[in-house]
């Protein structure tokens, strides 16, 4: 955590595939972005966002659409009032794309070190094997001061201490659930970071349903100051 504390920022290059953005009817966010991230605070940036001269940007609840100097065009608020009844086949807009894209990436790039931080209440719960080891489980109760998938989500870490799996539901979409597997970890500044990122549905024994890739992501640069 020491190291941890003493940065302030992420930037990374992530590319994104899956079935999701086809079936958002947002193909075109499947394309390698720039993503610039507050640590300790919820403010993230990926530009270019959907075109050049663009760029997402999530900080104090409201997501936007911007110019690269910071000139809004367009803005929504209560983002995630604007899911309000949406299901796995209703599509999103733009600024849906923005607001799911800016607070999932935020939370990955943070963990696990984001569950120290103030409101979180985590318990260890019972682990499950993953690839033939045993690997414990912590459950996590997000504070509402983030955006977040699911109030409650479950991690799991193998025997080296690095996170292996997480589980959530996603709240902004009824009836869609991920589990969730990082691997191909590398060190950056200090910190080991999974470069890949692979999203499949559960099935009925919470197994990964790995025909049906839903969200795929590759980072590909990474560094922190």
């Amino acid at each position: 955590m020491k190291r941890w504390n003493a940065l302030s920022e992420a930037f990374v290059t992530m590319k994104v595939g899956g079935v999701l953005w086809e079936s958002k009817q947002v193909p075109g966010f499947a394309s390698t972005g720039t993503i610039r991230a507050k640590l300790h605070e919820q403010i993230y940036f990926n530009e270019p966002f959907l075109k050049a001269g663009q760029r997402s940007h999530f900080q104090n609840g409201t997501i936007a659409i911007e110019t690269p100097d910071g000139s809004v065009i367009k803005e929504r608020t209560h983002p995630r009032e604007a899911f309000k009844g949406h299901t796995m086949e209703t599509p999103w807009d733009d600024l849906h794309l923005a607001y799911f894209n800016a607070y999932a990436t935020w939370t990955y790039l943070t963990l696990p070190f984001v569950l120290t931080y103030d409101g979180f209440k985590v318990e260890e719960v019972e682990g499950r094997m993953e690839n033939g080891e045993k690997c414990r489980a912590l459950k996590a109760t997000f504070p509402d001061y983030l955006a977040y998938h699911s109030k409650e989500q479950k991690f799991y870490f193998g025997p080296d201490g690095l996170l292996r799996r997480l589980d959530y539901d996603v709240e902004i979409s009824k009836g869609a659930s991920g589990a969730h597997y990082v691997h191909d970890y590398q060190e950056f500044n200090g910190i080991m970071v999974p470069t890949k990122r692979l999203v499949y549905p559960p099935d009925e024994n919470n197994d990964p349903i790995k025909d049906f890739l839903v969200v795929s992501a590759e980072l590909t640069e990474v560094s922190f100051k």
